[in-house]
């Protein structure tokens, strides 16, 4: 029986491909979004891990408000020298470097005098001590590290990019106006080829001190002397730093770094992964259909099979065989497609500004495994039933002219409508309970639009009849014979007119869904900014809430035309154990503005400042 359904599989070979496409498609998808993702993920890895490599010990700030944009607390001098003369401390270095942060922020100016940054992409400004270059986490590519007060290095794709090379001038600004530096030199970050959208300049400390408005250090590196263990460094060091510092080994501090980028990356995976499913659920859709036409086609041929002594369990596996190697031939296909497809979202990603760091690709064994588990065991799924109708084809047809499977008595619609009853109390459930936005609310909804597809899918069929007449109407007075003939053919077998329509149900749902979500967000958006911003002219940050030095706001005031501008100042703070947003306006630019409804205006016309 395998060498029947691998025949027959290879005699309606053009079906088998066209059926085998939605399953390429799909597998492709979660392929593409495992490599593309384990790719990322190995470039951060590679950007953190290297930050320690030579380090046994971190000491850092601790971060006393989540979400700050003055970042973690700075380690002072002080503390950097009381480490050195620790006992088991063999060398010591302090850096201004902060990858999770919003206090080491330095914007490179390009020759068009606006700033080098895409969508929103960081701007590091780093401080290096380059007498310890066991410590430093960059690698000079040309020229030589910055030794005086208007000297920088940039990062190596950024130069490439912009064309700049060691000896030009570049400006660059950080919590002051602009300054122009001399490029002494390029680098990268780790072993990673690119930091994606982000661009770097490394200057020396006292220099970075000053641009960034810091004092003390963000992070100190230490290294332990021959035969003690990092645990005990770790353990000696907690001793000699406030309670402003936290002392963590290097392993530690390279995986609190990656935290914050993990979940960035589990969004990008379970978005990607999202639409794969999305792909294989249609694609179940048609491998069903196509294999249970193909069986109604064969009916002659299976029954045949049964006349020479075929069992039904042989009927069965042949059918269920014939599906396993559509899926595996597909799965295959589609994860090799899958590589294809993760260069091409790294490029669209990066179309969209969205550019991240890139390193050799990574093929991970579950990459390999959950593609093509995933794709043969939906294609398996989506055939076994017409497999079991085959079974149901007796040895006496082979003989009768125009016979057909004889069908149980159907529960789909049945079941069709208690599905979707679950659906749209899960639905409701998520929009209604005053909790949407939830974990456990985007769950239910995901959970309810998937079983209402099911639902419908199952008592479509009934439905069929009815709106098959109705659409049938212009398209007999229309087409004449050739639409009668049509429409006919809709109603002759209601639930192969439905389960082939699925697909294109889902399609268009998920459309209907994105451009009804979209318009919804925008018209909120619009309503919000109109009622609240009455203003002339807004200044804020390039990507729209990154924050950038207090001086603009002054600026703006001076700037001629302007008959009054406000400030407003946002960050996080604490009161008592709770983080909370904190805003700050100018009292005399708001009381000057006279009356409540000027000062409400007014206030809108701002230039947000970092605090």
């Amino acid at each position: 029986m395998t060498g029947v359904a691998l025949k027959g599989l290879l005699a309606r070979r053009v079906r088998a491909i066209l059926t085998a496409l939605a399953i390429v498609l799909g597998v492709a998808m979660v392929s593409g979004s495992f490599v593309l993702t384990d790719t990322i993920s190995k470039a951060f890895d590679s950007i953190f891990t290297s930050s320690y490599s030579h380090t046994d010990a971190v000491v850092s700030g601790r971060k006393l408000v989540d979400y700050s944009t003055g970042g973690n607390t700075t380690v002072s001098q002080t503390v950097l020298e009381r480490i050195k003369r620790t006992r088991d401390v063999a060398a010591a270095s302090g850096a201004l470097i902060d990858l999770n942060g919003d206090s080491t922020h330095a914007n490179l100016i390009g020759r068009d005098g606006k700033a080098i940054q895409s969508n929103g992409n960081p701007t590091f400004g780093f401080g290096i001590d380059t007498s310890q270059p066991r410590f430093n986490p960059l690698k000079l590519k040309e020229g030589h590290w910055a030794t005086g007060a208007h000297q920088v290095v940039i990062d190596a794709e950024t130069a490439k990019k912009q064309h700049f090379a060691v000896g030009d001038t570049i400006g660059v600004a950080a919590s002051g106006p602009k300054e122009s530096f001399r490029i002494v030199g390029t680098a990268t970050y780790g072993d990673v080829k690119s930091l994606g959208g982000a661009t770097l300049a490394v200057f020396t400390i006292p220099t970075a001190q000053r641009l960034l408005d810091l004092h003390g250090y963000s992070v100190i590196s230490v290294a332990a002397k021959p035969g003690v263990s990092a645990d005990r460094l770790v353990s000696e060091l907690k001793q000699e730093v406030p309670a402003s510092a936290q002392v963590r080994t290097a392993k530690e501090q390279a995986n609190e770094d990656k935290q914050g980028v993990a979940s960035f990356i589990s969004f990008i995976r379970g978005f990607l992964l999202g639409f794969g499913g999305i792909a294989l659920f249609v694609g179940a859709f048609v491998i069903f259909n196509t294999l249970s036409i193909t069986v109604a086609h064969r009916t002659r041929e299976l029954a045949t099979l049964r006349t020479l002594g075929a069992s039904r369990r042989q009927v069965l596996r042949s059918v269920v065989l014939e599906s396993f190697a559509i899926g595996l031939a597909a799965s295959v296909i589609g994860l090799v497609a899958g590589f294809g497809l993760a260069r091409g979202l790294s490029s669209l990603f990066g179309a969209l500004g969205l550019t991240l760091p890139q390193t050799s690709s990574v093929y991970a064994t579950h990459t390999f495994v959950i593609s093509l588990v995933l794709g043969v065991l939906v294609t398996v799924l989506a055939g076994f039933v017409p497999a079991l109708r085959a079974t149901r084809v007796p040895p006496i047809a082979a003989v009768r002219e125009g016979a057909v499977i004889q069908r149980k008595k159907r529960l789909g619609p049945a079941a069709g409508v208690v599905l979707f009853g679950i659906a749209s109390a899960l639905i409701a459930y998520a929009t209604l309970g005053g909790h949407f936005g939830s974990g456990k609310s985007l769950l239910a909804l995901a959970g309810g639009a998937l079983l209402g597809l099911l639902g419908v899918a199952g008592f479509a069929p009934v439905l069929v009849t009815a709106l098959a007449s109705v659409v049938g109407i212009p398209a007999k007075r229309l087409g004449g014979a050739a639409g009668g003939l049509a429409t006919d053919n809709a109603t002759r077998n209601p639930a192969r007119t439905a389960s082939t329509a699925a697909a294109l149900m889902i399609g268009l749902a998920l459309v209907t869904f994105v451009a009804v979500l979209g318009k919804g967000v925008h018209g909120s958006v619009d309503r919000a900014v109109n009622k609240q911003v009455t203003a002339d002219w807004v200044v804020t940050s390039q990507n729209g809430w990154s924050a950038f030095p207090a001086g603009a706001g002054r600026a703006v005031a001076k700037a001629p035309g302007v008959a009054l501008a406000s400030d407003i100042r946002s960050d996080r703070g604490r009161i008592g154990s709770a983080n909370v947003n904190v805003n700050g306006i100018d009292p005399a630019s708001i009381a000057s503005s006279g009356d409540r409804d000027r000062t409400q205006r007014w206030s809108g016309s701002t230039a947000t400042e970092r605090s």
